[in-house]
């Protein structure tokens, strides 16, 4: 069977370029980048541990209870340097969310703000 109107969505970490396909061309279709609350929401999601108050605070005490997901995490991840430093680019808040992990101390020694 054929079909006039076949859309694919082809995704790649880098542009493919125009090429061809059948009759078909490839378009480049640069994504923006994630509103704030998105991004924050994203990068809490795919960390590998949960957040403390002490990922935002200076100083060295130690873990409590857990932030839970909600608009207070969002707004401190949020005016965190490390969405500062990623800019609302979803590969760039996977990539700093998978460094999130037991052996990481705090947000405020993540690796991003650290080579600022």
């Amino acid at each position: 069977a054929e079909t006039t109107h076949l859309h694919l969505l082809l995704t790649a970490r880098d542009p493919l370029g125009h090429w061809a396909m059948g009759y078909s061309k490839v378009v480049d279709l640069p994504l923006p980048q994630l509103a704030p609350f998105d991004a924050a929401r994203l990068l809490a999601r795919r960390a590998r541990r949960p957040f403390f108050a002490a990922d935002f605070e200076g100083g060295n005490s130690l873990p409590t209870v857990p932030l839970s997901m909600g608009r207070e995490l969002l707004l401190r991840l949020r005016e965190s340097p490390v969405m500062k430093e990623v800019k609302g680019h979803p590969g760039q808040i996977l990539a700093a969310a998978a460094m999130v992990g037991a052996e990481l101390e705090s947000l405020l020694k993540h690796p991003l703000v650290l080579q600022v």
